[in-house]
């Protein structure tokens, strides 16, 4: 939680300095669907995702509108850590649109494309294709 924190903090000046009036500076931060939906076991991690997706609220509202700030949170990854969560895969295979847990690429794409960027604008959540839809206006 606190690196994040550090680096918007000494991010902030260039990020300001680059922002243009047709292109707002960009941050996103990764959350992740355990920090919104109390389950498992992993509870610090849960709590310190919960704690950064309120911060990038936070943020969103304080350095808005020069500097655009988001959050994704993405539910089952498939990576070496969940190979063995048969339980978890079962439940994204039915429920999820998708039928299956994210990719890393799906997450970390080396470059974003712009469909992607401006649903990030619109002030939107996306997880793992389960839910995309505006957030609260605060």
């Amino acid at each position: 939680m606190i690196a994040p924190w550090i680096l918007v903090a000494e991010a902030e000046a260039a990020l300001r300095q680059s922002s243009q009036p047709e292109q707002s500076s960009c941050i996103i931060n990764i959350t992740s669907h355990a920090g919104i939906r109390p389950k498992g076991a992993a509870i610090p991690y849960a709590a310190t995702k919960a704690a950064l997706g309120h911060v990038t609220k936070l943020l969103a509202l304080n350095l808005a509108p020069t500097i655009r700030v988001n959050g994704i949170a993405p539910g089952l990854v498939n990576t070496p850590m969940s190979k063995d969560w048969a339980a978890a895969r079962e439940l994204w295979k039915t429920r999820s649109p998708m039928q299956r847990g994210a990719e890393p690429e799906d997450i970390a794409q080396p470059e974003f494309d712009k469909s992607c960027l401006a649903c990030l604008g619109m002030n939107s959540q996306a997880q793992s294709g389960c839910r995309l839809k505006p957030t609260p206006t605060q």
